[in-house]
């Protein structure tokens, strides 16, 4: 499949428990080094690395107990892991519990097509999809707000964005 002409490499979801979880685990940190702002730093060094582990085994905990059906794809373009899409179905849709991609793969429409790919077999099986949104992030929320979600409810620190399969 190829993407549009601004994303022009092919990306495929691969299935996140049988990809190595090393190869995981260093998208998560190249990703999440760029997010913490650790770049404010010269170098990147083994404290950096072993804090973004650290963040990384954390957040496997957390989700394997508190989403127990997680699915957990792996985003792959030419053979190496460029970012993880953890899906779980709840009765009132399928919730996109993170989604994330290295970021050398960001401004190139590869997360859009990501999301207009998971749309689609969302809508083959009439499911609504959702995503949780930090207020603080107004990328993410424009994000979500431009691949069609409309925001459903919110608290103190997030909105939940809803989309839904056309009929």
């Amino acid at each position: 499949m190829k993407l549009s002409a601004k994303a022009s490499d092919a990306f495929d979801f691969k299935d996140g428990d049988k990809t190595s979880e090393a190869k995981r685990e260093q998208a998560y940190k190249d990703a999440r080094y760029v997010d913490l702002q650790l770049h404010q730093v010269e170098e990147r060094t083994t404290d950096h690395d072993s804090l973004l582990r650290q963040q990384f085994k954390a957040q496997q905990t957390g989700y394997n107990a508190q989403f127990p059906n997680q699915e957990n794809h792996a985003i792959v373009i030419d053979n190496k892991v460029v970012g993880s899409l953890v899906l779980e179905a709840r009765a009132r849709g399928v919730l996109i519990v993170d989604f994330f991609l290295i970021p050398d793969c960001r401004g190139k429409g590869i997360a859009a097509h990501v999301i207009r790919r998971t749309q689609e077999s969302c809508a083959a099986i009439n499911r609504h999809l959702l995503a949780r949104v930090m207020k603080s992030n107004n990328q993410a929320m424009a994000f979500y707000s431009h691949c069609g979600f409309v925001p459903v409810l919110q608290d103190d620190l997030s909105i939940l964005f809803e989309w839904f399969p056309p009929h």
